[in-house]
C-alpha cells in the first residue's frame, strides 16, 4: 500500500515511475530518492479505529472507511475542502502540503491559506459508527473578515453508487436547503453524507460528490477560532423497509404516498448522529405544565383574585405530577398590553412580566428588584415543589445597543450580531440565577431579518441556546416559533421542538373530525411526533408530548374578548371551565406513547373553582401514576418507534417501546368506526424476540407463526380509543379489545 491507502495515491502512476527509472541518473541516487518517498508516505499514513468503524488516512485526508457490521469498505481516491475568506477562495487541492498530527481519536492537518491558518480534523470517538470531519480557522489578520462559502466535502468514492437519496428540506422563506444525502450501494449498503446545519447544498456526479453551505457571515479572530459545522460520514445496512417519500397531508382523505423514500435504517442512522451530539441529556422525563394553554394571560397577578386563581393552577399542576410551569400571566402593576412592541401584542407577559422594562433597559435581569406580586408567586410555586419557566422573545428591540437593531426597520434585534448574542446569553443566565426559575420558553424567534445572513442568525441563535445548556446543564428549554422549522441540528440544546408544529391553539391547525378537543389535540400531536421522528430524525429524548389541549381564545366571532379598564387594555377571562372529561385519558396516553420523555401538560381543571373541586381524587391519582410510569419505564421509552405508519383517517396507528423481548405497544384508532390492526413482531418493531417461535400462542384474537415472524390480528379496535399492550416475554401480550 502507498501512504496507508488501499490503492495508489492520486497522481502516482507506476508507468511514469518506470520511465524515470530508465533515465541516465545513477542507480544509487534513484534508490535514495525512492527510499525518501517511502519514508514520507509512511509518516503520513494514519489509522483510527473504535471497533465499529476503521478510517485510514493519507497525507491530506481520508483514504478509506470500513464498517465492521457490514464489512464494507469505502475508498476515497479524492478528498478535499474549499472555503472563501474575504474575497479569496482557497481550495485544499491548491494549498501547500499540510502538517499532520495524530492522536488516539483524531487526525489533524494544518494548512496555510494566505494570511490564514486552517486545521482540518477527522475525529472518531468510542461508540461512534460515523466519522467526523471539521474545518477550523485558527489564525487570521486582526479585525473582521467575511466567511463566504464552506465546502465540507469535495470528495470521490471509488465504489459504484447505485443511487442517492437527497434530503431536500429547503424553504425559500427561511433560506434553508438540504440536510445531506444517503448514498446507496449494492449488497444493501449505504453511506450517509451530512453536515450539522440545515443550509446545505448536495451535488453528485457519478462517484464524485460535494456538500457545502454559505455562511456569509463576519468573524473576528479575537472571538476565538471559527469552527465550521461538522461534516459526518455514517455507513449503514439497508433494511428493505421504507417510509413513504412524503407524509399524507394532515387529515386529508386519500392513500398514503406509495413513492418510496428513506429506508428505516437510514432514518435510524441519521437519528443516531443527532443523539450522539445532544447537549440535552436528561436523567428522567420532563414534566412541564404550560400555563399558556389554560390561557393564563387572562389572569392578572397584580390582584389578589388573580394570584388566588393562579395558585389553584400551581396546586393542580403539582398534584398531577408537574415539576415546572411555563408562567405568563399579566401583571398590570408593571406592564400593560398596549405598551407591547412585538408583532402579537404579548410583550407584557415576557420575562415573568418584566419584558418591557428589560427591553427599555429599565430593569437589570441579574440584579433588579423583584416586584412583590411576582415574588409571592415564585415563593408559592417553590412551596409546591414547582419551578417556573419564563416566556422570552429573543429578537425584541432591546435598547441597550442600537447596533443590534437590524430587523423590521430598526425595531428588532438581529441574532446574527455577535455582541447581541453575548448580551443575551448573560441576560438569560443572570435572570435565571436571580429569580430561581427553571428555564425558558423561546418564541417569536425570527431569523430572516436584514443586516446579516439567515445562516448567521441561525448560527447565533444556536450559539445562545448551546451556551445556556453548557453553563446550566439542567435548564428547561421549551421550543416554540420558529424553533421547529430548522431541523434536528437546531435542537441539540433544547428540551424539545414545538409540540404541535405550529401554534397550539385550536384555531391554528387543521382538526381531525371529532367532537372532543382533547382527542383532536392528541391526534394532532401524534401526527407531529411522527414527522419529527421519521422525517426530522428527532431522538426519543427530545420528541415533544402534549397532554390535553390549549383552550381556544377566540369567541364565536373570532375575537379575543377584551375591554378597556383602569389598568389598560385587558383580555377578559374566557372559557375558564374547559376540562375535557371524556377525552383527557386518550390524550394523556397518546402523549406518553409517542413522547414519554417530555410530558407537556396543558389544559388542567384548575382555573374554574368547581372544576378544580370536582376533579376526583381517583382521576388525579390515575393521571399522576401514568407520569410516574414514564419515569419507571424511561429506558423502554427511549427505544420508542412508530408502527403501522402515520396517523391518518381510515387507519390505526401506534408505537412500540421494546428492549429485547420485553416492552410495550400502544395502538390508536382516531376514527369514528371500528378498524382492524395487523402487524408483525419482527425487526420492524424490535430487534429480537427469541421466544416468539417457541411460544406462538398469544392472547390475541388470532396469532400464527411464519418462520421468525408472528402476525397478530387485534380484531376490531374501538373508535377513538387506544389499547395498551405490555409484553413480558411475549406471553403477556393482551388483547386490544380488553
Amino acid at each position: 500500500m502507498w501512504g496507508g491507502a488501499s490503492a495508489p495515491q492520486p497522481g502516482f502512476r507506476p508507468a511514469e515511475a518506470g520511465q524515470r527509472g530508465r533515465s541516465p541518473a545513477p542507480p544509487r541516487r534513484t534508490l535514495i530518492l525512492l527510499s525518501t518517498a517511502l519514508a514520507i508516505a509512511s509518516a503520513s499514513a494514519a489509522t483510527l479505529s473504535n471497533g465499529q468503524i476503521t478510517a485510514e488516512f493519507d497525507g491530506a485526508g481520508l483514504a478509506s472507511l470500513t464498517d465492521t457490521a457490514t464489512r464494507a469498505t469505502y475508498h476515497f481516491p479524492k478528498h478535499g475542502f474549499a472555503l472563501t475568506l474575504g474575497d479569496e477562495r482557497f481550495d485544499s487541492a491548491a494549498l501547500s502540503a499540510p502538517a499532520q498530527t495524530t492522536a488516539p481519536d483524531r487526525v489533524t492537518y494544518a494548512y496555510s491559506a494566505g494570511p490564514y491558518k486552517l486545521t482540518l480534523t477527522y475525529e472518531l470517538r468510542p461508540g461512534w459508527r460515523f466519522l467526523s470531519k471539521r474545518l477550523s480557522i485558527v489564525s487570521a489578520p486582526t479585525g473582521k473578515f467575511r466567511i463566504g462559502e464552506i465546502a465540507v466535502f469535495r470528495d470521490a468514492i471509488a465504489e459504484p453508487v447505485r443511487d442517492a437519496y437527497v434530503l431536500s428540506r429547503g424553504r425559500k422563506d427561511l433560506g434553508t436547503g438540504d440536510y445531506g444525502a444517503f448514498l446507496r450501494f449494492d449488497a444493501a449498503r449505504g453511506l450517509l453524507v451530512t453536515a450539522q446545519n440545515p443550509f446545505l447544498a448536495f451535488s453528485r456526479q457519478g462517484g464524485e460528490f460535494s456538500l457545502g453551505y454559505q455562511p456569509d457571515m463576519e468573524w473576528d479572530i479575537a472571538w476565538g477560532p471559527f469552527e465550521a459545522d461538522r461534516g459526518l460520514l455514517a455507513p449503514y445496512a439497508l433494511s428493505g423497509r421504507t417510509e413513504p417519500d412524503r407524509m399524507l397531508p394532515e387529515w386529508r382523505l386519500g392513500p398514503i404516498d406509495a413513492t418510496p423514500g428513506m429506508d428505516e435504517a437510514e432514518v435510524a442512522a441519521f437519528t443516531s448522529l443527532v443523539r450522539a451530539f445532544l447537549l440535552y441529556k436528561p436523567g428522567k422525563p420532563l414534566n412541564l405544565m404550560v400555563g399558556w394553554c389554560v390561557n393564563d394571560y387572562q389572569i392578572d397577578i397584580a390582584t389578589p383574585e388573580g394570584r388566588a386563581e393562579y395558585k389553584r393552577i400551581f396546586d393542580m399542576a403539582s398534584t398531577l405530577g408537574a415539576e415546572d410551569v411555563l408562567f405568563a400571566p399579566a401583571n398590570s402593576a408593571i406592564a400593560r398590553r398596549e405598551d407591547s412592541r412585538d408583532d402579537w401584542g404579548w410583550e407584557y407577559l415576557l420575562w415573568l412580566g418584566l419584558g418591557q422594562k428589560i427591553r427599555r433597559d429599565e430593569w437589570n435581569p441579574a440584579t433588579g428588584e423583584i416586584p412583590p406580586a411576582l415574588r409571592e408567586m415564585l415563593d408559592d410555586a417553590a412551596a409546591k415543589n414547582l419551578k417556573l419557566l419564563a416566556y422570552v422573545y429573543p429578537v425584541m428591540g432591546f435598547t441597550q445597543n442600537k447596533e443590534w437593531l437590524l430587523g423590521a426597520r430598526g425595531a428588532r434585534a438581529n441574532l446574527g450580531v455577535h455582541s447581541f448574542q453575548d448580551w443575551l446569553i448573560a441576560a438569560l443566565e443572570g435572570f435565571l440565577k436571580h429569580t430561581g426559575i427553571a428555564g425558558y420558553s423561546f418564541d417569536h424567534t425570527f431569523l430572516g431579518y436584514e443586516g446579516t445572513s439567515k445562516y448567521a442568525q441561525w448560527w447565533g441563535w444556536r450559539r445562545v441556546m448551546e451556551s445556556l445548556r453548557r453553563d446550566v446543564p439542567d435548564i428547561a428549554i421549551d421550543g416554540r416559533q420558529a424553533y421547529q422549522l430548522y431541523g434536528p441540528w437546531s435542537w441539540l440544546a433544547g428540551s424539545y421542538p414545538h409540540p404541535t408544529g405550529t401554534d397550539e391553539q385550536p384555531e391554528s391547525f387543521v382538526s381531525f373530525p371529532d367532537l372532543k378537543l382533547d382527542r383532536v389535540s392528541a391526534d394532532r400531536e401524534r401526527y407531529t411526533a411522527y414527522r419529527y421522528r421519521n422525517y426530522e430524525f428527532a431522538p426519543s429524548e427530545i420528541v415533544p408530548g402534549f397532554i390535553t389541549h390549549q383552550t381556544g381564545r377566540n369567541d364565536d366571532f373570532g375575537r379575543m374578548p377584551e375591554a378597556r379598564t383602569r389598568t389598560g387594555q385587558t383580555l377578559l377571562p374566557f372559557r375558564q371551565r374547559d376540562w375535557d372529561y371524556l377525552g383527557w385519558r386518550y390524550s394523556l396516553l397518546s402523549s406518553i406513547a409517542v413522547a414519554g420523555w417530555n410530558n407537556v401538560l396543558d389544559m388542567i381543571p384548575a382555573r374554574d373553582p368547581e372544576e378544580f373541586k370536582n376533579f376526583s381524587q381517583a382521576d388525579r391519582q390515575w393521571f399522576r401514576r401514568w407520569l410516574e410510569w414514564t419515569a419507571a419505564n424511561k429506558e423502554y421509552l427511549r427505544h420508542t418507534r412508530t408502527i403501522l405508519g402515520q396517523p391518518a383517517i381510515g387507519k390505526v396507528d401506534g408505537t412500540a417501546s421494546i428492549i429485547g423481548d420485553r416492552g410495550y405497544l400502544f395502538l390508536f384508532n382516531p376514527n369514528g368506526r371500528r378498524l382492524d390492526a395487523s402487524f408483525h413482531l419482527d425487526a420492524g418493531i424490535a430487534k429480537t424476540f427469541p421466544d416468539l417461535v417457541r411460544h406462538p400462542t398469544i392472547a390475541g384474537r388470532m396469532c400464527r407463526a411464519q418462520n421468525t415472524d408472528v402476525s397478530i390480528h387485534t380484531g376490531k379496535v374501538r373508535p377513538q380509543t387506544l389499547c395498551f399492550c405490555p409484553i413480558n416475554q411475549v406471553r403477556h401480550l393482551v388483547k386490544c379489545d380488553n
